[in-house]
């Protein structure tokens, strides 16, 4: 699994991965949902991280599994 995961770095590159507006709208929708903090984020791992990028700068306490 971890060789996949290396592989798909390699093949689509770093162009696709950029915080965009994108995150910053479902973090907002998921604060606006969630209500105040603190939270905890399940991040998947469904993705190049970079919505979970942008929740991790909040004033939630960040943990990892």
């Amino acid at each position: 699994m971890e060789d996949f995961y290396s592989r798909t770095g390699v093949w689509w590159a770093g162009g696709m991965a950029r915080v965009t507006e994108r995150d910053h709208r479902r973090v907002r929708l998921l604060r606006a949902h969630a209500g105040a903090g603190p939270l905890r984020v399940l991040e998947l791992g469904s993705g190049f991280g970079t919505t979970a990028a942008v929740a991790a700068t909040g004033p939630h306490p960040r943990v990892r599994a």
